[in-house]
């Protein structure tokens, strides 16, 4: 062979050996029930077709988990995965993400096949898948660690998940299994179970391991076990071989054999465990129970279809009775551990939520109602501190609380209740209501039915808008004749217009100006205390001229409301003959009298008016100011003197005079 063909050989060679080392793929890759391992490099979510490859999707899990890079994530969607060649060996560190165990499924079918196996110290999470009807269904050894969590691990007939292999001291692995359904596995004799450790440590909590051969089974092990649910094994809760489990915080009952069953060369370190009701007995008689540990029906909501604990009518006595320095903040549900926030944890896998949400920040609008059909009542509904359940409903009562789920519904206020804190709103009729203090009380109820306390707020309905009616509006003497006086009167009633006691009345001359601004009247009776009053007063009609006056009157009710004025006609008159002498002579000068003192009170009005602007200016009005007060004395005794109307009239005009001298004073003084 020449030495170029040699050379030629062996650049073949290694390019050969490069060519056909296997594959790595950069994280993510993805798994579907439509994909190909022969055509699809598995980096795009994506079905296989002629027209995508290569850049879509593995169609076999252990096809992905071959090539992924170390560390990296295979995303196995929805489907149903059973013509995988088990057992699905991994051989390197990597997590393996289901579409949820609900959808995700890994299905020997035939029971004769470990499923998925993992040999060595990796770590490995496997996350959101069913894993069902092989011999086991997860089988981690020799230094295996990671997370097993959110899974349905189901119908293994030797075990759900094995840790280690029994017949190889050192072969144990270390993997952390929560939030896991861990259900029928092992269940025919003899028993083996839903989680089986050999020389292994892992930590187990907050799952829910049901109808197992034995629920957990430890042989050379030291597991640390808490707020795990473990009911109904055909065999032991618990079982232990040479092994020292920490028990904390779980419920074991309707076990075949014991809730915690240990040999000769076992301990258990036991505390705030529900430990009840298991056929072979609660606890092998070398096992001293934790003091906290309680024995008692859990109370589940509906055993064997719902082990959530109750919590009416009679509370779980597994609810606030765990241990919180060893549970997470979340159940297997994702609920937030302890609820409510700052309390003491459950027992078992879940997490309860007893308490009702709080209700805050309620009020109604418009308040006072002012005659509103309906008020809007808003409040704001809250269970993040007390469960963190969605708000589910609220509900109103007025004036007093009936029972739960009796009032009238609210609603979200933003349409849709969905959320742990909901602002709710109502609209509320009013119109029946009586008038005055109403208390509104308010309270929510969470997605578990758990109503909380009411919040109440009081509004002031106002349902009388309407002002009383007034009617008989009468002045005697009327015309006047020359009368100094006329006594009003009239008939104020809110019988009608709501019922409310009347409160004031008044009277206007002439031109009606502003509610409330009139003259006061008196209530016949002496004092405003009812629907319907008689009021009165008198008036001095010195001051008007002759001729018609119109008089408007109204009352108030209560509730503030004036009514509309009702109006009369008031003559001032005094027509008597002429008289020759005395008496009659008198009488003759009041019209004069009466006309001049009108006259002599608008003239003061003016010069007033002027004399006030001169002041403003700081002009010296010392002599118009003495003209003015002179005239006003001469006026106020000509008032003083009209049954002398002679005497009246000329004091009337002198006021008069005076007063025309003043305004020519001050014409003077301001230019």
């Amino acid at each position: 062979m020449s030495k170029t063909r040699a050379i030629t050989i062996a650049i073949l060679l290694i390019l050969a050996a490069i060519y056909y080392q296997p594959v790595r793929a950069a994280s993510p890759l993805y798994v579907r029930i439509g994909g190909s391992d022969a055509n699809c490099n598995g980096t795009v979510d994506v079905d296989w077709s002629a027209g995508v490859q290569p850049n879509c999707a593995k169609r076999t899990i252990e096809a992905a988990t071959t090539i992924v890079d170390s560390g990296g994530t295979v995303i196995v969607r929805a489907g149903t995965y059973s013509t995988e060649a088990f057992p699905i060996s991994i051989a390197r560190s990597l997590t393996l993400q289901g579409d949820g165990s609900t959808t995700t499924i890994i299905d020997l079918v035939a029971h004769n096949q470990i499923i998925i196996s993992v040999n060595g110290a990796y770590v490995v999470n496997i996350y959101g898948f069913t894993i069902r009807n092989g011999t086991r269904g997860i089988y981690y050894l020799n230094g295996t660690s990671g997370h097993i969590e959110n899974n349905t691990i189901s119908n293994n007939s030797v075990n759900g998940i094995q840790n280690g292999d029994p017949a190889t001291p050192g072969s144990g692995a270390n993997p952390t299994i929560r939030f896991n359904y861990i259900l029928q596995n092992g269940t025919t004799a003899p028993y083996n179970g839903g989680i089986r450790n050999n020389y292994s440590n892992p930590t187990i909590h907050t799952n829910v391991i049901y109808n197992n051969g034995h629920g957990i089974e430890n042989r050379n092990s030291s597991p640390v076990i808490y707020n795990n649910t473990i009911i109904g094994s055909m065999n032991h809760g618990i079982a232990n071989q040479v092994s020292s489990p920490t028990v904390v915080n779980n419920i074991i009952t309707v076990n075949g054999g014991r809730g915690i069953n240990v040999d000769a060369s076992s301990t258990v370190t036991n505390d705030y465990n529900d430990v009840w009701n298991n056929t072979g007995g609660n606890y092998s008689a070398s096992i001293i129970v934790g003091a906290h540990s309680i024995s008692q029906d859990p109370l589940f909501v509906s055993y064997p279809t719902d082990v959530h604990l109750q919590c009416t009518p009679t509370q779980s006595p597994a609810i606030d009775t765990g241990d919180n320095s060893v549970a997470i903040t979340f159940d297997i549900e994702m609920n937030p551990r302890p609820r409510p926030t700052g309390g003491t944890v459950d027992m078992g896998a879940f997490e309860s939520d007893c308490v009702g949400p709080v209700t805050s920040n309620s009020m109604a609008t418009p308040d006072p109602t002012n005659c509103a059909a309906n008020v809007t009542l808003t409040a704001t509904v809250a269970d993040s501190t007390t469960g963190n359940s969605n708000i589910a409903g609220a509900e109103y009562f007025i004036d007093s609380v009936g029972g739960n789920g009796t009032g009238t519904a609210m609603s979200a206020q933003d349409g849709t209740f969905d959320e742990v804190n909901e602002g709710v709103t109502a609209s509320v009729p009013v119109g029946a209501l009586s008038n005055g203090n109403h208390t509104f009380y308010v309270h929510g109820r969470d997605a578990l039915g758990n109503w909380g306390a009411t919040q109440s707020y009081v509004v002031n309905v106002v349902n009388d808008c309407i002002g009383p009616i007034t009617s008989i509006v009468s002045a005697v003497p009327n015309p006047t004749e020359c009368a100094l006086t006329v006594t009003l009167t009239s008939t104020v009633d809110d019988s009608t217009t709501g019922n409310s006691n009347i409160q004031a009345a008044e009277y206007f001359i002439d031109t009606f100006v502003i509610d409330g601004t009139g003259t006061p009247m008196n209530p016949q009776d002496g004092i405003f205390n009812s629907p319907t009053e008689n009021v009165t007063v008198t008036i001095n009609t010195l001051g008007l001229l002759l001729g018609d006056h119109t008089i408007f009157v109204h009352g108030q009710d209560a509730l503030g409301n004036w009514g509309a004025a009702q109006s009369m006609t008031l003559t001032i008159s005094c027509t008597r003959a002429h008289p020759t002498s005395g008496k009659k002579a008198m009488l003759s000068m009041l019209p004069a009298a009466r006309n001049n003192i009108v006259a002599a009170q608008g003239l003061l009005t003016q010069t007033e008016s002027m004399l006030s602007d001169a002041q403003s200016k700081n002009l010296d009005t010392a002599t118009c100011e003495k003209l003015v007060t002179e005239a006003s004395e001469l006026l106020q005794q000509s008032k003083r003197s009209i049954n002398n109307p002679i005497f009246a009239n000329n004091l009337a005009l002198q006021a008069i005079a005076k007063l025309k001298q003043a305004l020519e004073c001050l014409k003077a003084l301001m230019g």
